[in-house]
């Protein structure tokens, strides 16, 4: 892994569950994109976490029980403003959907259907556009 390579934190319901077939964790996609990845389970995790240790890119799965994606990204956004945010959500219903979670923070959100591509484009886009924050 390259040195400024950002460091991953994801925050991922389903990471204790089995995995259906041909399914695959976020954590593994990044961490074969090359990045170091942390994963937790919860929002409460991810905070303490955060508290804890700088992340450059934050994957949450929208369907956390302990919290919402709107907060969470305002808090991972004062920690680090040059944080980039993912959510992962079962839906966008629309360019509106992208544009809410924008105001708040969130830099994409992807849905369930589309992760397998979409997540991967986005560590490119992210490592394309240069690293905003250092490792």
């Amino acid at each position: 892994m390259r040195e400024e390579q950002m460091r991953v934190l994801v925050i991922d319901t389903r990471l204790t569950a089995p995995l259906k077939e041909g399914a695959v964790r976020v954590g593994d996609l990044c961490r074969e994109a090359g990045y170091e990845v942390e994963e937790v389970v919860s929002y409460g995790a991810a905070l303490r976490l955060a508290n804890q240790s700088s992340f450059g890119i934050v994957i949450m799965d929208g369907r956390v029980p302990d919290g919402n994606p709107h907060s969470a990204a305002a808090f991972f956004r004062e920690k680090n403003k040059a944080v980039y945010v993912a959510l992962v959500v079962d839906h966008v219903f629309d360019d509106l959907d992208r544009a809410v979670f924008a105001q708040v923070g969130i830099t994409a959100v992807i849905s369930r259907g589309e992760a397998l591509d979409g997540l991967p484009r986005f560590l490119r886009e992210v490592s394309s556009s240069g690293s905003r924050m250092a490792a």
